[in-house]
C-alpha cells in the first residue's frame, strides 16, 4: 500500500487522539475551587504570589479613575464546572467632570468605566499542566465554552472576554496583562426588543468555544468591561465543554463515525492494492 495514502488516511485518526500540541490538557472544571481568594495574588509578597488559599479565584473591579472597587458592583459566581462574571452597573460619573442624575443618563462629565475581572493563577500543581514538547517547560491547553448576554443594547456597550497575564521570568504572576475580547460588537446595530420592556433594547446572546495555552505563573480568567456603567450590565460565563463527572478521553459519536470511516477506507484501499498486485502477477505469468 502506498505510504502517502496510508498517512493521509491515518492523519484524521491521529487528530482524534486529543493529545495537545504543547504540554498537557487542562479541564476548566479543575480550575474552579469551592472558595474565593481570602488574599489576592501578590507577586511582591513571599508565599502569596498565587493567592490564598492556593489556587483560589479573585474578583476585582478596576475603575478608570485608578481606583479598585469603590462604588462598582460587578460580581461573580463559581459553580462545579463554570464561572460567571457580571459587569458593573452603578450609574456613576467622574466627580472631576460631572455627576450622575440618578437615572440612566448623565448630567455632564464622563462616566467612570469599570473592568470586572475574575481570575486565578496557574501553577505547576494545576491539574493538567504537564511537561511541554521541549521537555523542560510546563504548560497545558485549556478549552472552554463561553456564553454572553447583556441587559444593555448590545455587547458593543459591555464587551467581554478572557484575561491572560503571562508569567514573569521568575515564574510568578506579572502585571503585564492582555484582555482578549470574545464578543463581536455587531449587535450594537442589531439589538432586539425586550418583550418585557418594549422601550428597552437588548443585545442578542453570543457564545463560542476557545482554546488557550497556559503555563505556571499565568493569570487567567474572565472579564466584562462596562464603559458607561449604566443601562444594564453584561454577563459572561465560562464552562467546561464536558461538564463535571464526564470522561474526557471518550470519543464523541461523531468521532466514532470518523474512526469507523477511516478504518473502512483503509480496508478498501488495501483490497484495491491487492487486486492491482494480483493483476500485475497475472500479466507477468
Amino acid at each position: 500500500m502506498n505510504r502517502r495514502i496510508l498517512l493521509l488516511l491515518l492523519s484524521p485518526l491521529l487528530l482524534l487522539t486529543g493529545v495537545p500540541a504543547i504540554g498537557g490538557t487542562i479541564n476548566f472544571r479543575d480550575l474552579i475551587p469551592a472558595n474565593a481568594c481570602l488574599t489576592a495574588p501578590d507577586p511582591s509578597t513571599l508565599g502569596a504570589e498565587f493567592g490564598l488559599p492556593y489556587g483560589c479565584w479573585n474578583l476585582q473591579n478596576q475603575n478608570s479613575d485608578n481606583t479598585i472597587g469603590g462604588a462598582a458592583n460587578g460580581n461573580s459566581i463559581a459553580g462545579a464546572s463554570y464561572a460567571t462574571v457580571t459587569g458593573s452597573d452603578v450609574n456613576t460619573a467622574d466627580p472631576q467632570t460631572g455627576i450622575a442624575n440618578g437615572g440612566p443618563l448623565f448630567v455632564s462629565g464622563m462616566p467612570i468605566s469599570t473592568y470586572t475581572l475574575f481570575t486565578t493563577v496557574i501553577s505547576a500543581a494545576t491539574p493538567g499542566v504537564d511537561t511541554a514538547a521541549d521537555g523542560v517547560t510546563l504548560s497545558g491547553d485549556l478549552t472552554f465554552n463561553w456564553n454572553f448576554t447583556t441587559a444593555d443594547a448590545g455587547s458593543f456597550y459591555d464587551p467581554a472576554g478572557y484575561v491572560l497575564c503571562p508569567a514573569a521570568p521568575t515564574g510568578f504572576p506579572s502585571g503585564m496583562c492582555g484582555l482578549y475580547q470574545l464578543t463581536s460588537d455587531f449587535d450594537a446595530v442589531n439589538a432586539e426588543d425586550d418583550p418585557a420592556n418594549p422601550s428597552q433594547e437588548t443585545g442578542f446572546a453570543e457564545s463560542g468555544s476557545w482554546t488557550v495555552t497556559l503555563a505556571p505563573g499565568d493569570v487567567f480568567g474572565a472579564y466584562v468591561n462596562t464603559p458607561d456603567n449604566a443601562n444594564g450590565a453584561g454577563t459572561i460565563t465560562f464552562s467546561d465543554p464536558l461538564g463535571p463527572g464526564t470522561i474526557s478521553d471518550t470519543p464523541e459519536p461523531a468521532s466514532f463515525l470518523l474512526i469507523g470511516g477511516g478504518l473502512l477506507a483503509l480496508g478498501s484501499a488495501g483490497q484495491k492494492a491487492r487486486r492491482r498486485q494480483a493483476g500485475k502477477a497475472a500479466k507477468i505469468v
